[in-house]
């Protein structure tokens, strides 16, 4: 359980969180969007910063941050918090009173960091082969590389070694759908 959970929602600005998803239009001292939850041409999403929430007309889903992050991004209410929490560089601070949730969070954290890892070891790779590289330039995607952080893997067991050698363990290579 994560105990600064009132300071967190204190900080929380809706229009920053949903901005991250969604393109927010001001109209008056409200936001409108088009409804992320379904298909629409004609905005009949409504932000109000001022009350924290949203509403859609269209649908009817309506909540507060959080539950914006949980019903579109799939996270659960603690994930949803901690994100908002790296958004405002807020530290989170957790009781030890459910032992078994922060075991399946370091793991997914671990996979997290380990999945972050390996994108950076492809992109580090991208330069040192020559035709991988010419190719994507011929086919004009030198932004690309940069945005998505496009890389190159090399053949054989350089990804394994570079990995214990950085520090991770065959198992979050494993559960990381590396190895």
């Amino acid at each position: 359980m994560i105990s600064n959970s009132e300071e967190i929602k204190d900080a929380t600005q809706i229009t920053d969180i949903l901005g991250d998803f969604i393109t927010l239009k001001k109209k008056g001292v409200n936001y409108t969007a088009c409804c992320p939850f379904h298909t629409e041409k004609t905005p009949s999403f409504m932000v109000n910063p001022a009350k924290g929430s949203y509403k859609c007309f269209g649908c009817g889903k309506s909540g507060d941050a959080i539950e914006f992050l949980k019903e579109h991004e799939a996270m659960s209410y603690a994930e949803a918090l901690t994100y908002i929490a790296g958004h405002y560089n807020i530290t989170v601070q957790s009781n030890e009173s459910d032992t078994r949730y922060s075991d399946a969070e370091k793991h997914r954290d671990g996979i997290f960091a380990t999945l972050k890892w390996a994108q950076d070891y492809f992109f580090k790779n991208l330069p040192k082969n020559a035709p991988a590289l010419e190719y994507l330039q011929k086919r004009e995607l030198d932004k690309a590389i940069g945005i998505f952080g496009i890389g190159y893997s090399i053949s054989g067991n350089d990804l394994l070694n570079s990995a214990h050698t950085a520090g991770y363990s065959d198992n979050l290579l494993l559960s990381a759908g590396l190895i």
